[in-house]
């Protein structure tokens, strides 16, 4: 679980890195999710939209599941335990990761500046 956890720290580390290095030197500036469309504007047209929103979904699918799973196979390592996802900590634990991502919409904020600290 450790090796998981290390190895998408890194993944997302390259890609935040490569997206700033693009988007800072071209001087656009980034606030929200929809700048981030717009730099795609020239590649991909009218379809910058489609494509973005369908790259968001894609992301969010395939990093929530991982990381539901990665805190309670933390704490199963640490102590020993079985990995049994049906005890009702490992339940609480993969209810409150999965409410913490409700913090940026609730209260406000920018996601980027939420990547970047998290």
């Amino acid at each position: 679980a450790m090796s998981s956890m290390i190895m998408t720290f890194f993944i997302s580390l390259a890609i935040m890195i490569s997206a700033t290095g693009t988007l800072y030197f071209k001087g656009a500036p980034v606030d929200d999710a929809t700048d981030m469309m717009h730099a795609l504007g020239p590649w991909a047209g009218d379809f910058a939209l489609t494509l973005f929103t369908l790259g968001i979904i894609g992301a969010g699918l395939s990093s929530i599941f991982p990381n539901l799973l990665l805190f309670p196979w933390l704490v199963a390592d640490y102590t020993n335990t079985e990995r049994d996802m049906k005890k009702p900590l490992y339940k609480l634990i993969v209810v409150l990761v999965a409410l913490s991502g409700l913090i940026v919409p609730v209260l406000g904020g920018k996601p980027v500046w939420i990547l970047i600290a998290s």
